[in-house]
């Protein structure tokens, strides 16, 4: 079924035999990248909440009111995925839902971002000493809740004759799934947006700030590594199995690579 032709997204118009290889010019990169314009179904979304960013900015510039980088690109990050997800605005003050997950990602971010024995000392990462996975699953499941919620409501409006589809991921990916549930189960979709939302806004907000007014990177280390197998770097070998930090604090400061690393100049 999910070879059916209408369900192929849209492309250039093609012909027997040639397809559409005479359309494509002679700078094909840009026909295609033209095209990719005008198939893009996010492009007004992610303009309009842009637009709404700018006026937020603008609004407190006039009453000399100072910004919070990492709030309002929080707030514009949150709004752009929830919408894409969800048609559903997760950064709006009134709604009770909203403002229940915003918490729940704060939390979840909050746990990421701590320093956890686990990670340098993988024999003690089952014993939990710090209790953050404890507290990640908590608040994890309360966070898949709130997608049971989105998953049922939508399930039950595809199921009235008048439903139009809405153009927009999770229509989508139900669709996907009752035409063939093996390959994308109700599990796998929440988690799916889980991802989306805590790596989604977590990474987008924190190198926002960053670049626009941090020296330092949102993190030092980047996510813990493990070897899958044996390998050399230099005269060294690291084991398989083995754990692995990466100083991004450090490879931003390398004279090696960088003119003036301690300086911070936008390019």
């Amino acid at each position: 079924k999910l070879g059916r032709t209408n369900r192929l997204p849209p492309g250039l118009p093609a012909i027997p035999i040639f397809g559409i290889l005479f359309q494509l010019g002679g700078k094909p990169h840009r026909t295609l990248a033209e095209l990719a314009k005008k198939l893009d179904a996010n492009q007004h979304l992610r303009r309009n909440k842009v637009e709404q960013l700018l006026a937020d900015v603008g609004d407190s510039s006039r009453i000399g009111e100072s910004i919070e980088i990492s709030t309002v690109a929080f707030k514009t990050t949150l709004n752009l995925i929830s919408n894409t997800i969800f048609s559903v605005n997760y950064a709006d003050p009134s709604s009770n839902t909203a403002l229940e997950f915003r918490e729940i990602l704060q939390v979840i971010k909050e746990e990421l971002g701590k320093a956890n024995f686990g990670d340098l000392f993988p024999t003690l990462a089952k014993l939990d000493l710090q209790g953050i996975r404890r507290r990640m699953a908590i608040h994890s499941k309360k966070m898949m809740n709130i997608f049971d919620k989105e998953i049922d409501k939508r399930s039950e409006l595809r199921k009235m004759n008048d439903y139009i589809p809405a153009q927009e991921f999770l229509d989508t990916l139900l669709q996907i799934s009752e035409d063939d549930n093996e390959e994308l189960d109700r599990n796998l979709i929440k988690h799916l947006f889980f991802d989306f939302f805590t790596a989604g806004t977590d990474t987008t907000t924190s190198t926002l700030e960053w670049a626009m007014a941090e020296l330092h990177p949102p993190v030092p280390f980047l996510l813990p590594r493990k070897a899958e197998v044996d390998i050399k770097i230099h005269n060294f070998v690291i084991p398989k199995g083995a754990q692995l930090l990466i100083n991004a604090w450090d490879i931003g400061r390398d004279p090696n690579f960088w003119e003036e690393p301690e300086l911070f100049s936008l390019e």
